[in-house]
C-alpha cells in the first residue's frame, strides 16, 4: 500500500509542478501583477477521486508562491474526457472543462489521481 501512496504523491507533485511551470510562463498574467492590477487567484479544483489531505498539501505549497488560493468543492471528472481504449482521461478535455468557468484574473488547477494523456506532438 505504501508504494501506491508514493506513486499517488509523485503524480500529484508532477501535476503541481506542471501547472506552476505553466503559470510562470504566462507573460500576460505576469504583466497584470506587475502593472498593479488585481493579482491572480489560483482555484484548486479537486476531482472526487483525490484525497482531501493531498489537496490541502498542494494548496499549501501553491500559497507559498501565490497567496490568493481557493480550494473548490470536489467534482466528477468530465465523462467526455474518458478515453476507454487506454483507460485514461484526456488532458485537453479536462483543461477545456476547467477553462469554461475560469474568469479573468483566475487560474484553475485540476487535481486527480487518474491517469491522463495528451496527443503526441502537442
Amino acid at each position: 500500500m505504501n508504494s501506491v501512496n508514493e506513486i499517488l504523491r509523485f503524480k500529484i507533485v508532477l501535476i503541481y509542478l506542471l501547472f506552476i511551470y505553466v503559470l510562470s510562463s504566462c507573460s500576460e498574467k505576469k504583466e497584470e501583477v506587475i502593472n498593479g492590477e488585481e493579482a491572480i487567484t489560483i482555484l484548486v479544483q479537486p476531482f472526487k477521486d483525490i484525497n482531501s489531505g493531498d489537496v490541502a498539501e498542494v494548496a499549501k505549497e501553491i500559497r507559498k508562491l501565490y497567496p490568493k488560493v481557493k480550494v473548490l468543492e470536489p467534482v466528477d471528472l468530465p465523462t467526455k474526457s474518458y478515453y476507454k481504449p487506454r483507460n485514461r482521461y484526456r488532458a485537453d478535455s479536462i483543461i477545456s472543462f476547467l477553462s469554461k468557468n475560469t474568469r479573468k484574473s483566475f487560474v484553475t488547477i485540476g487535481l486527480t489521481t487518474k491517469d491522463i494523456s495528451t496527443t503526441k506532438g502537442i
